[in-house]
Parts: structure tokens; sequence; C-alpha cells
């Protein structure tokens, strides 16, 4: 990919961000902008709701991803509890599984066994996770393939 192509790309994703503060209907659009950035399949905003669930957001290529996590995985997500738990503020430091789980969480538990590894490749979501007093949110691209 040439340095052109990739600038492209970044101007494009910052141009959908933007776009979308106004219009909550653009940030699938958004989101998939930022994963051509990365060459992902896509890239997923998440926050935390007030009853403890956890609201998502996804680009288009995750839209069956996003169907099945918020009918289910959603309560199984331990990376998620756990960056709320930790109170993990990390500035501009990527939080990723390594940080939030155990390698023998991520071989036995039902979110990476049952869902994550049937669903995207092994390894491939780096979730980046902040949180305020008030709010937790995340954002995750997931790898090139999905499985």
């Amino acid at each position: 990919m040439s340095n052109g192509t990739e600038n492209a790309r970044f101007i494009a994703a910052i141009e959908a961000i933007y776009n979308s503060a106004p219009r909550r209907s653009n940030w699938p659009l958004a989101l998939q902008a930022i994963a051509d950035v990365f060459g992902a399949v896509g890239t997923v905003l998440m926050w935390r709701r007030d009853d403890g669930s956890f609201g998502t957001i996804v680009s288009p290529k995750l839209s069956a991803l996003h169907d099945a996590y918020q009918e289910k995985w959603w309560r199984h997500d331990i990376r998620a509890v756990r960056a709320v738990e930790q109170g993990y503020v990390r500035g501009t430091e990527a939080v990723t599984d390594r940080h939030l789980v155990t390698p023998e969480e991520i071989e036995k538990h039902p979110i990476h066994t049952e869902f994550l590894f049937r669903t995207v490749s092994a390894g491939s979501l780096a979730p980046l996770f902040h949180q305020t007093q008030a709010s937790m949110s995340g954002l995750a691209s997931s790898a090139p393939t999905l499985v």
C-alpha cells in the first residue's frame, strides 16, 4: 500500500468521525473507515450502560457479530467487565486481552472459545478502553479475516 493510499484512508476516517458527531447513524461507516486504515475487517465502539450492560455500534462487516454479542455474549465478556473493574485509564496506551485475561482464560472461557474464536481469528480483537467516573467506552478493531 502506498503512502498516498494510507494518507487518503486516514483522512477519510477522520472526516467520517467528524461527520458522525452530529448523526449517530453515521457511526457504522466511520467505524468501517477506521478499520480500513488498519486493514481490519471492522471496528466496534462500546460503552457501558447505566444498567451494567454494554452498548455497541459496529462497522457493517461486523453486524452479525454485533447481533450475537447484544443477544447473549455481553453477559460473558470478561474483558469489558475487567476493564471497568480495574479502572483502566491509559490515555493513548492500548489495553488488550493480555492485560485483562490470563492465557488459560483465553483457552477456556466461553467468550473466547465459543464466540471470539469461532467468529474472528484468534487474538484478533484489540480493545482499547477508556474510563472516567461517569462512563467507560472502548474501541476494538478485528483482524484482517473473519473465520
